[in-house]
């Protein structure tokens, strides 16, 4: 577990040579890290059901799933950065256009929120350097 707390950090580090960008008009803003607590839920039962032999078959499947997430790069939610003080959110721009903002900052309304420094990720994922 430490490892891959290190490994997070050792990302977010690396998350300042991305290219930068900035979000200045926002519509709506949603909670976006309500909707994994279930398949993270999903993950931990499959895994705590399997046998001490079927490590193998762990590493297969979890080796498929991060294959699949990566290749879709339509959000990259690591619950690691949870316990790293960081939140997701799902963010409506003004021209309608839907992306993800992983942040440190408590969001509870568009009134006067600007993302003036951010890291884009992909086209639709964010950091957020504040």
């Amino acid at each position: 577990m430490l490892i891959l707390v290190i490994m997070s950090g050792i990302g977010l580090k690396l998350s300042h040579y991305l290219s930068s960008d900035s979000i200045d008009e926002i519509n709506s803003i949603e909670i976006g890290s309500e909707s994994y607590l279930s398949v993270y839920l999903g993950y931990f039962f499959v895994a705590a059901g399997l046998e001490d032999k079927d490590y193998i078959m762990l590493a297969f499947v979890f080796a498929v799933m991060f294959l699949f997430i990566f290749f879709s790069q339509a959000q990259y939610f690591n619950p690691l950065f949870l316990l790293l003080g960081y939140k997701f959110y799902g963010i409506t721009k003004e021209n309608g256009v839907k992306v993800f903002v992983i942040t440190k900052r408590k969001l509870n309304g568009t009134k006067g929120v600007r993302f003036p420094v951010l890291r884009r990720i992909n086209d639709f994922t964010y950091i957020d350097e504040e």
